[in-house]
């Protein structure tokens, strides 16, 4: 099942038989989008059998590489694959491939804004092209593609919140600080192809919003936030509501009404956030692998809900902000060769992490970067050696792509897992207290599904 990504672009003539991408310009464009809607049900249809023989996999050394917070492209996951034995990474294509939903044409049209139903030929040739260098990663079994994405898709119908307060049950009491100084809110304008952020604060109190925050470069999804008054015209059975509303506005708010809009929409931001970590840890969880991201910012937040003690987490974090990618071997080819060439090498590396791990369980804060310097002095640098010998005799070229033999790495092993790049922590799944993410607990209860967090960051 978990080649059925590349069984299926073949099957529909995307990629050839030797994983060559199509001539996309002469597919008539109606039937491209057949072909890409035939995908995209297909992958939806059968994610659950996929998910079910990772399970039966039992992996040793794998990570869930998160869709929301971290890099899906080709250079990053090779790299990663000489830390993890195996990679569980979203389905790219499933942007591109999923129907739009007859209300967000709606709302564009309403907006001024051009509705393009055309595929982007280039935007499909790059997604292509992804699975076409990662096929041998795909059949060999390094590389496994999950619709995970579709966990995280907006609902056919837009929901009608009435929070009774702004939504702070949302946000875990340990962040709220952290969360409001991290926030940055930025205006939206509209053109005629769509919206554009600009790079400056809202000082003009405007009603459209885009909200991130500061370190969470990695972040892969975006969250826009309008301030619209609505008038309900009817109730319809099911709960349906019909209302009717301006769909732009460019009068400024005043500032009590704007302060409460955005505090309300920040602690949304937070709880989409949480909600959608916690369903990916989900299938975390059920394939027996951590939770992988790289954001800074998710990482602070996740290490520090529910935790009494901050300054062991922020340390670790902004240990790793100073130090880079611990891999930068650029050509995938060389990658796949040294999977396959020196698995029992890479096996030796990866199982000495995770010893180093139980050493530095437990230990006091006093202790622990002495400590932790010297096991990887002493058990991780003399590997790195090995890899970056092995990665030597790969081609004369390959010297810049060694191992670097900083000290950083040993962080990562906090969790039991790996950090194979710089901000970035691996959050291993564990039974109960779904307290700590506040709503998503009973979220979970509701759906009968394993309740789950990850295992708060220790020494």
């Amino acid at each position: 099942m978990s080649k059925q990504a590349l069984e299926s672009l073949r099957a529909l003539s995307l990629l050839s038989k030797n994983n060559s991408v199509a001539n996309l310009k002469r597919i008539p464009q109606g039937h491209l989008r057949e072909l890409l809607n035939t995908y995209y049900e297909s992958r939806v249809k059968n994610a659950n059998k996929a998910v079910a023989s990772l399970i039966d996999l039992k992996p040793r050394h794998a990570a869930l590489v998160s869709s929301l917070s971290a890099a899906n492209a080709v250079i990053p996951l090779c790299t990663k694959l000489l830390i993890q034995e195996m990679l569980v990474v979203d389905d790219p294509l499933l942007g591109i491939a999923a129907p739009t939903h007859a209300h967000s044409i709606v709302e564009n049209q309403a907006m001024g804004i051009e509705h393009a139903d055309s595929v982007d030929l280039v935007q499909l040739r790059n997604k292509l092209q992804y699975f076409s260098i990662l096929a041998p990663f795909i059949e060999a079994g390094f590389l496994h593609i999950l619709p995970l994405g579709v966990l995280h898709e907006a609902p056919k119908e837009i929901p009608f919140y009435a929070p009774k307060n702004l939504f702070r049950e949302l946000v875990p009491a340990d962040t709220v600080d952290f969360v409001r100084n991290s926030a940055i809110v930025r205006p939206v304008e509209r053109t005629p192809s769509g919206l554009i952020i600009l790079s400056q604060p809202n000082s003009g109190r405007k009603r459209q919003v885009s909200i991130t925050f500061k370190d969470d470069d990695a972040c892969n999804h975006g969250a826009f936030y309008m301030f619209r008054e609505i008038q309900k015209q009817a109730a319809r059975p099911g709960g349906i509501l019909e209302f009717s509303y301006e769909p732009w506005n460019d009068k400024p708010l005043d500032q009590a009404k704007y302060d409460i809009w955005i505090e309300q929409s920040i602690n949304k931001v937070i709880g989409n956030r949480l909600e959608g970590i916690s369903k990916e840890m989900r299938i975390a969880e059920a394939i027996g692998a951590p939770y992988l991201t790289e954001s800074t910012f998710e990482a602070n937040l996740l290490a520090r809900s529910g935790q009494p003690s901050l300054s062991r987490n922020a340390n670790a974090i902004n240990f790793l902000q100073t130090n880079a990618h611990l891999l930068n071997l650029d050509d995938p080819q060389k990658i796949y060769r040294l999977l396959d060439e020196q698995a029992d090498l890479l096996n030796r590396f990866r199982l000495s992490l995770s010893e180093v791990s139980a050493e530095l369980t437990g230990i006091d804060d006093s202790e622990f970067e002495e400590k932790s310097r010297r096991l990887f002095e002493k058990h991780i640098q003399p590997q790195i050696a090995e890899v970056n010998t092995a990665i030597g005799r790969l081609h004369s070229s390959a010297a810049k792509g060694l191992l670097q033999t900083g000290a950083a790495l040993v962080v990562g092993l906090l969790t039991g897992s790996v950090i194979p790049v710089g901000a970035l922590l691996t959050f291993a799944t564990a039974g109960a207290a779904a307290e700590a993410l506040p709503n998503i607990g009973d979220l979970m209860r509701l759906r009968k599904q394993p309740q789950f967090i990850w295992h708060k960051l220790r020494k």
